[in-house]
């Protein structure tokens, strides 16, 4: 239980420290909910260039899988299939080995 004192302040204006106590408690609490929105803030966009960049490592990984397939059809049939696909499908790998590589740099820069 709090026990309520009050003093008086030169022109007769009496303060509730109750009433001191409770704004200062207000005043630590907006102070940490605004550390900690910034704190989540701040994580949420850590959080989006990881989503960023599991995206992009998925895109090559993709791009790579096609790439096997077509040079597995191409060893498969002598070289028969897959002669012009297969020059394309190394440009679009190479394309996106850049993408990937270009957003690890600015990740890292980011953080």
């Amino acid at each position: 239980m709090w026990k309520v004192y009050t003093f008086k302040i030169i022109n007769q204006t009496k303060v509730d420290f109750d009433n001191v106590n409770s704004f200062n408690s207000s005043c630590a609490l907006a102070a940490k909910l605004a550390v900690d929105s910034f704190s989540t803030s701040k994580n949420l966009r850590a959080l989006d260039n990881v989503v960023i960049l599991s995206v992009k490592i998925g895109d090559l990984v993709h791009e790579t899988q096609k790439e096997r397939g077509m040079t597995a059809g191409f060893l498969g049939s002598n070289g028969n299939k897959f002669k012009t696909e297969l020059p394309t499908q190394r440009l679009a790998v190479n394309d996106k080995l850049n993408e990937l590589n270009s957003f690890k740099y600015i990740y890292v820069l980011i953080v």
